[in-house]
């Protein structure tokens, strides 16, 4: 896991980043050619996110100007650059583009799944520290260590593709947090399943006794509360 420096970056250049998305796939749903296009090199992320505020943004795609949607492009490009340098922070071997690609597609599905984007990066961090290559003892394979059976039922035919890949991790995650939607422990039992299996879960009525689950479990959670809180 990171050090303490390691989390004060991602923690800077993470925090707010969820907020301002939002407002931006709002405007995308009307304004979706916005999405696409590049912007001018933006200033670095960690002072930008500081800086902008969501409300900037105007939010009706109708009515947006060419300003707004100009802010938009910016704006986007300033969330692009600060998941790229945080998937750099694990993986250094992966090239800018590499690194913009995966935060693009963990932008994109967590987008279309509703997930906070965070939670996609703190599990793929765990998972195989952004390496599109892994291959656990057990077959997992790729950015989110998909096994074969999980990656053919998600419809992933590659899972060293990484577009396929972030897809079947945030479908998967989605379908994990959604079957514990009704419970007090929501994000545990669902990073429990992901894990483990839901058929564990299921089984022994929470999280299963299993060290690797256990630790699996806290690793994520902990990391995911320091991009979202900072602690």
């Amino acid at each position: 896991m990171a050090g303490k420096k390691g989390f004060i970056f991602m923690k800077k250049s993470l925090i707010h980043v969820l907020e301002i998305f939002l407002i931006i796939v709002v405007v995308a749903v009307s304004a979706p050619h916005a999405m696409g296009q590049e912007a001018a090199a933006p200033n670095p992320a960690t002072t930008a996110l500081k800086k902008s505020g969501p409300m900037e943004i105007a939010v009706d795609g109708e009515q947006a100007t060419d300003e707004s949607r100009r802010n938009l492009r910016n704006e986007y490009a300033r969330v692009e650059l600060a998941y790229m340098r945080v998937v750099k922070y694990y993986n250094s071997n992966l090239t800018d583009g590499q690194a913009l690609e995966i935060s693009r597609h963990i932008l994109l599905y967590s987008a279309k799944f509703k997930l906070d984007p965070r939670l996609v990066v703190a599990v793929i961090a765990v998972e195989s520290r952004f390496q599109p290559r892994a291959v656990s003892p057990k077959g997992a394979q790729g950015l989110g260590q998909l096994m074969p059976g999980t990656a053919r039922m998600l419809g992933v035919r590659n899972a060293f593709d990484v577009k396929q890949n972030i897809y079947g991790t945030t479908r998967y995650i989605w379908m994990q947090s959604n079957r514990w939607r009704n419970s007090d422990r929501t994000l545990d039992l669902a990073l429990a399943s992901y894990n483990a299996g839901p058929e564990a879960v299921e089984k022994h009525k929470g999280i299963p006794p299993y060290r690797e689950t256990r630790e699996y479990v806290r690793k994520v959670t902990s990391l995911y509360r320091y991009f979202v809180y900072g602690s």
